[in-house]
């Protein structure tokens, strides 16, 4: 296990009490080749945001497991790549989730990598105040009438050499039925258009981790 990860879980763990706090591995991940062990065919909800970035699976330095992504040919600071999450209707209207990725960014200077949301629904401007945590929002159209927010769950700094969690816990709304949902990672502006790996992402549902606190009066993820 790579040592960014080790460090991160000792830290986690510190917190927790033995046997309550789940381990992340055993969670239900709502995504598909979360870590890209798998080829990135037609079918695959991963791809690059957008031409002429591409994403591959490559072996240089995965987090876990023996591959990882890598975006690169990025022209500019929004290309990277994207995860697609309404293909199988996987986030509910008003539920609770846990987002993570990992990403390292081929620079010896640190830059900074961003973990974002995009949701095409009937909104056309940015929620009046936005779930804690959010950093900023976004909302642009698309043309022929359709519009889309980006939502900014999290940002931190990486370079050649260390993997960097991004991660966000919050609840996600809809207005109306969403055409897409989008889960995807680019950099920052100050960023001279590096290649970016990502491995180990996890969208989890946290109700399900740990129930709805006792209101229902279900206690089986107890």
């Amino acid at each position: 296990m790579n040592i960014q990860r080790l460090l991160f879980r000792i830290t986690l763990f510190a917190g927790c009490i033995f046997l309550v706090c789940p381990i992340l591995e055993a969670q239900d991940n709502l995504l598909s080749n979360p870590g890209f062990e798998d080829p990135l065919d037609e079918n695959s909800r991963w791809s690059a945001v957008s031409p002429p970035a591409v994403l591959e699976r490559t072996q240089t330095n995965p987090l876990s497991g023996a591959w990882e992504g890598r975006v690169s040919g990025r022209t500019e600071q929004w290309h990277g790549a994207r995860y697609g999450l309404s293909a199988d209707a996987l986030l509910t209207d008003g539920e609770t989730y846990q987002f993570e990725m990992w990403a390292r960014i081929d620079n010896p200077t640190p830059q900074t990598a961003r973990l974002n949301l995009v949701i095409a629904d009937d909104r056309e401007v940015c929620p009046g105040a936005l779930e804690p945590g959010i950093e900023w929002c976004y909302c642009f159209d698309m043309g022929a009438g359709d519009f889309a927010c980006i939502y900014g769950l999290d940002a931190a700094n990486s370079d050649s050499s260390t993997w960097t969690r991004l991660g966000w816990e919050g609840r996600v709304t809809f207005d109306g039925v969403p055409d897409f949902v989008q889960y995807y990672v680019d950099t920052q502006d100050g960023d001279p258009l590096s290649d970016i790996y990502l491995d180990d992402a996890s969208v989890v549902d946290s109700q399900a981790l740990f129930g709805d606190g006792f209101e229902s009066g279900d206690t089986d993820s107890w």
